[in-house]
């Protein structure tokens, strides 16, 4: 692995939607040797909700308990699989918009 760059989700120049191709087929691939792929759910300031692990992918302005279901049913449509094959845990951290992006540009790391 590059020196420079520790991990390659972080990578300059690679485009939200191939960061999200890739955590799909990341997690598909986990799922099919048996693991169960976990992600965090954090609130956005603006009352939104970002799927941490799934860059792009992010929930609207709803009640707690809501975004988690809504997360869930989300995620087992993306991948293709039923919704008791990864774990989801929410955070009540509450991020900027700004800061959120950042992560997401970032790769989550």
């Amino acid at each position: 692995m590059d020196k420079q760059y520790p991990h390659p989700m972080a990578r300059r120049g690679v485009s939200i939607d191939r960061q999200h191709e890739l955590a799909v087929q990341a997690a598909r691939r986990l799922i099919a040797q048996g693991d169960r792929p976990g992600y965090r759910l954090r609130p956005v300031q603006d009352g939104s909700w970002q799927v941490e692990g799934l860059p792009g992918l992010s929930m609207p302005a709803m009640a707690a308990r809501d975004a988690l279901d809504a997360a869930r049913d989300a995620i087992a449509d993306l991948l293709g699989v039923g919704p008791d094959s990864f774990d989801v845990e929410q955070s009540a951290r509450i991020r900027t918009a700004s800061a959120a992006r950042q992560r997401s540009c970032d790769g989550g790391h």
